[in-house]
């Protein structure tokens, strides 16, 4: 059996660029998200001597597939490591109705797609008694913002679920973070926005934002710990981002 390392939304932004900083250090992948061509491609810019990548394109608020996934990837892999990278921000903006209508999707996919995912893959890292999971949640889990009341609604909840599931794994080894990024400068500005998905330049920012790798190496840090040490719950955020609590 392969050992491999899961990342979801791995087709852009902070699951990109946590794989290419795994994939520079020898980890095998399964790269998981909707759009199949950006995963291929990505597949094959990783691809090389001693590791394996391979792309599944599943929609993780569906628990139907991410139940196939599961049973797929059980014929071939122990999975040591589980990143929940994937979420959007659509709906962003003040309340109104054609926004409003997208809120249960952000829930899906932030809150119920992680769900989704751990309900899938912890069963074998409990049975090992081995592995981290990482959920990528966001300051915005910390506080609340006005235009984003779903978007803090689905990071809230996804943190309640991450450190409820860490009391109940008591006297488990396998590890649970939380890393919560500030503004990263990736398409979900763009996206939260109703626009074509594409990262925002940086220059483009009011104030230097961070970048995916930067969030990705913070991530890589988590995840080298040693086996007895959990990083529970981490923020990383730009300097000059002081206007949330």
């Amino acid at each position: 059996m392969e050992r491999v390392a899961i990342i979801t939304g791995a087709s852009s932004g902070i699951g990109r660029a946590l794989a290419r900083w795994l994939a520079a250090r020898g980890r095998n992948l399964l790269l998981v998200a909707r759009r199949t061509e950006q995963l291929e491609a990505l597949a094959r810019e990783l691809r090389g001597p001693g590791i394996t990548i391979t792309v599944r394109s599943c929609d993780v608020a569906d628990v139907a597939a991410v139940k196939a996934l599961a049973a797929d990837v059980s014929t071939w892999a122990h999975v040591e490591v589980l990143v929940n990278a994937a979420g959007h921000g659509r709906g962003w903006g003040p309340p109104e109705p054609a926004r409003m209508e997208q809120w249960p999707g952000v829930v899906e996919v932030n809150l119920v797609g992680a769900m989704n995912m751990v309900g899938a893959f912890l069963p074998g890292m409990r049975e090992r008694d081995a592995g981290h999971i990482v959920n990528v949640g966001s300051i915005f889990a910390l506080g609340t913002v006005a235009d984003g009341a779903a978007y803090a609604a689905s990071k809230h909840g996804l943190r309640a679920f991450t450190l409820a599931l860490r009391q109940a794994l008591a006297g488990s080894r396998v590890r649970l973070s939380l890393v919560h990024p500030g503004s990263v400068s990736t398409e979900f500005g763009a996206v939260a926005a109703g626009r074509e998905p594409r990262d925002v330049p940086v220059e483009k920012w009011p104030y230097r934002p961070l970048l995916a790798e930067e969030v990705a190496e913070t991530i890589g840090w988590v995840l080298e710990r040693p086996p007895p040490v959990e990083i529970t719950e981490l923020v990383i955020r730009p300097t000059a981002e002081r206007q949330f609590g």
